[in-house]
């Protein structure tokens, strides 16, 4: 008997171990996937935990920051803060942050 093998809810395909990861819902995913959303979106790929600039403020909330490169790390468009979410050691050099350093 064939044990049922995940398939990613972006592409489909099946899951292996090593490409596995879950979305901002829990669903399966491939991560090349979910990072293909998250540079195309620009946020998350559930759409409710969006990556913002923690300095400006657009129609009464945080600006939305860019997603670059791979979908690893986030700019904002008016102030060049920049992120990485999925390194925390990471620190930013933009005026801002290195005033408050």
């Amino acid at each position: 008997m064939n044990a049922k093998i995940a398939s990613c809810v972006i592409c489909s395909k099946p899951l292996t171990a090593a490409s596995a990861a879950t979305d901002g819902h829990g669903f399966p995913v491939h991560e090349q996937c979910y990072a293909l959303v998250i540079r195309i979106k620009g946020i998350k790929g559930d759409g409710t935990t969006a990556i913002r600039c923690p300095y400006c403020v657009e129609d009464k909330k945080f600006k939305l920051m860019n997603a670059r490169a791979d979908g690893e790390w986030f700019l904002c468009p008016a102030c060049g803060h920049a992120t990485m979410p999925g390194h925390p050691l990471y620190r930013c050099n933009c005026s801002r942050c290195v005033e408050l350093a």
